[in-house]
């Protein structure tokens, strides 16, 4: 899905839409390292996406802030 930057004009929608981003990356390498048998490029696209997860989790609770507090 293509974001309309111009659209974004809130932390939140900014938020959200870096966490879709995040997510998009995060299954992408997962489907690559489903389908690599090659062990140090497994290595490197789990890295990829332990680091996408990471950036998960850090968007999650910076919108969990914005909204709750």
């Amino acid at each position: 899905m293509s974001t309309n930057l111009d659209k974004l004009t809130t932390p939140l929608e900014i938020l959200e839409a870096a966490l879709e981003k995040e997510e998009e990356a995060y299954n992408f390498y997962g489907a690559l390292l489903e389908k690599t048998q090659i062990e140090m490029f497994q290595d490197v696209l789990e890295t990829l996406r332990n680091e996408e997860y990471n950036h998960m989790d850090i968007i999650k609770k910076m919108i969990a802030d914005i909204k709750f507090g």
